[in-house]
């Protein structure tokens, strides 16, 4: 027993000395030093450097963290501890990018599209423009001020969401129902785009219905995500019909309270032609034309009569002819209205010289000329230029190639082409981009002067030319 005490005794010695002789001679190295950055006091889930050196990230960080000295600490404690440039950018950009998300979204909800507009005003874009300009500036700055210059290399542009959610409804929105609802716009657009190459692919035009079918399934994936007000809100600014009435009402100038009621009663009407009554075969035909009459009695009735006279001009093709002209001018709707009636008045003028069997044809020229004049002298009244030349009195005669003709229930463009003895071709050319067999009854469509100098008999039933 005493044997084996002193083996160890003399082994225990051995191992001291050996401890001393290492502690004395190992080379000094200095201890990592962390900072400490104090978030105890915003944050209850804070920052802790323990013994292993691990540290531990708050849930989530507040304006007065990342504006303060404790945030630029916490940059600094994680390149101490060795952890990688790009994963400290990602972290820090992640945080970032979360406190100016919820930021953005407090200021659509605030400042809404114009989406009852058929375009936003210069001064709705300007401001959206700006306050958009202003938060990723200031979004830049913060990461520059953070993780210096050219923080932004190599990295994946941010692509933007598919939709703003914007409006006191939409904008308000949790995050995991906008969340949910960009997921349906998104599949939307992606089945929309496969159907639409599907068909380019077999030089097949896409098929009206099969386009609807689509856009209601939308609707209903869009029903099971959003009550029916915020349902509304939804389809107000991004429905396929609500852009279709947008450009309808192109001159109109609703108000938001007169589109949505319009858009209230003409949306089902426009469904259902779309899903049941877009072919060409005749009951599709006469369905889609009764359809288009409870249309018209239905914006009447929630517009009233007077506002329903400058919704009818608003479809007047030769009204959007004035209103372009007026806007290339840097005129206004009071501009666009006034070339509108000075040309309905030329073309009254010219139909009434045109059609009096009184006149010679010299004559005839002459009145012609003169209401050219007119017509020239009035538009640049309006338009405040300079007066045209009394000379150009003597000119050429260039009378208004139109005349205005309102589109009256089950008309077609093979009756128009008998009735006004014009082409088929330049019926279309006058109308570009309207289908007239497809129009709505009420609607003004352009047609051209007769190419021949007597129009042909017409057929049995037709009325009379206007």
């Amino acid at each position: 027993m005493r044997s084996i005490l002193l083996v160890s005794l003399v082994l225990n010695v051995t191992l001291a000395v050996a401890l001393v002789t290492w502690l004395a001679f190992a080379p000094k190295k200095a201890p990592r030093v962390v900072n400490t950055a104090n978030f105890a006091g915003i944050n209850s889930n804070a920052i802790r450097i323990v013994k292993t050196n691990l540290l531990i990230r708050p849930r989530t960080f507040t304006w007065q963290e990342v504006e303060s000295q404790d945030y630029a600490t916490y940059v600094q404690n994680l390149r101490e501890l060795g952890m990688p440039e790009t994963t400290i950018r990602d972290i820090i950009v992640a945080d970032i990018g979360l406190l100016f998300s919820k930021r953005k979204r407090d200021e659509d909800a605030k400042q809404d599209v114009e989406w009852w507009r058929s375009a936003p005003s210069y001064e709705a874009q300007s401001n959206a423009l700006a306050r958009a300009h202003a938060i990723e500036s200031e979004r830049t700055a913060l990461l520059t001020k953070l993780l210096g210059e050219n923080w932004d290399k190599g990295r994946t542009a941010q692509q933007p969401a598919l939709l703003a959610l914007t409006g006191p409804v939409l904008g308000n929105l949790p995050d995991d129902a906008k969340a949910l609802v960009q997921d349906v716009a998104t599949r939307t657009r992606d089945r929309v785009n496969a159907y639409l190459a599907e068909k380019e692919a077999k030089g097949e035009p896409p098929d009206v219905a099969e386009m609807a079918r689509l856009r209601e399934e939308t609707r209903q994936q869009l029903a099971a995500v959003l009550n029916p007000q915020q349902l509304e809100e939804f389809l107000l600014r991004y429905s396929d019909n609500a852009n279709r009435l947008r450009r309808e009402l192109t001159g109109f100038n609703a108000t938001p309270e007169e589109f949505r009621a319009i858009f209230r009663v003409v949306d089902q009407i426009d469904r259902d032609i779309q899903l049941r009554y877009s072919g060409d075969d005749l009951a599709s035909q006469r369905a889609r034309q009764n359809l288009e009459q409870q249309r018209l009695a239905a914006v009447r009735n929630v517009v009233g009569n007077d506002r329903f006279a400058a919704y009818q001009t608003a479809q007047d093709p030769s009204f959007h002819e004035a209103l372009a002209a007026a806007q290339q001018a840097g005129g206004n709707d009071e501009t666009a209205l006034a070339l509108y009636e000075i040309q309905r008045a030329t073309a009254d003028e010219v139909n009434r010289i045109r059609s009096d069997s009184t006149l010679t044809e010299a004559e005839r020229q002459q009145q012609l000329r003169e209401a050219v004049m007119e017509q020239q002298k009035a538009r640049s009244l309006v338009l405040g230029e300079p007066a045209p030349a009394e000379s150009a009195a003597n000119a050429a005669p260039s009378p208004p190639a139109f005349q205005p003709h309102v589109v009256a229930p089950f008309e077609t463009l093979g009756q128009l082409s008998l009735r006004y003895g014009v082409r088929l071709s330049a019926l279309r050319e006058a109308n570009p981009g309207v289908d007239i067999n497809r129009v709505r009854p009420g609607t003004v469509i352009n047609i051209p002067a007769s190419e021949a100098p007597n129009s042909p008999p017409l057929p049995p039933g037709l009325p009379a030319r206007r």
